[in-house]
């Protein structure tokens, strides 16, 4: 397993998805396009979906759990959801919010600064935890501490 993921998400010893979104943004405010976004998203996504149990380290042999085949087809769909929430929150923030399409990029700093508001931290811990793939991790600890 962890050759697996070793193959997929290193190169070079550098873990690339996490600088994914920073790469989208980046072209998306230096081109003034939205696709960079869209297909950074639809890689992150894609991996995530995939690679469920590699990005958390979840050896599905060791646990026990390879018979469970509802439990490894739910880590998927729910993986590929949680990663396509945290890349929806983070176009809402970036396009609708911060509205960097209108900023050049010396001042996408100053369109952060003026158009972002204390409401927004909520929509800024949902693009988080679904960039990171944790928002089915945290869906479960809430549900259990509801019990």
């Amino acid at each position: 397993m962890k050759e697996r993921f070793e193959k997929v998400f290193k190169f070079k010893n550098i873990v690339w998805p996490p600088f994914l979104p920073i790469v989208a943004v980046i072209l998306s405010v230096i081109f003034h396009n939205k696709w960079f976004f869209f297909v950074g998203a639809t890689i992150n996504i894609f991996f995530y979906t995939l690679f469920a149990f590699e990005i958390h380290n979840i050896d599905i042999e060791k646990n026990k759990l390879a018979d469970n085949k509802f439990y490894i087809y739910n880590q998927y769909w729910l993986n590929g959801l949680g990663a396509f929430i945290g890349w929806f929150a983070l176009y809402i923030l970036l396009f609708y919010i911060i509205k960097i399409n209108q900023c050049t990029p010396i001042i996408v700093i100053e369109c952060w600064i003026n158009n972002l508001g204390k409401k927004d931290i909520i929509l800024i811990v949902i693009t988080f935890l679904g960039l990171t793939g944790y928002i089915p991790y945290y869906a479960l600890l809430i549900r259990q501490g509801i019990k």
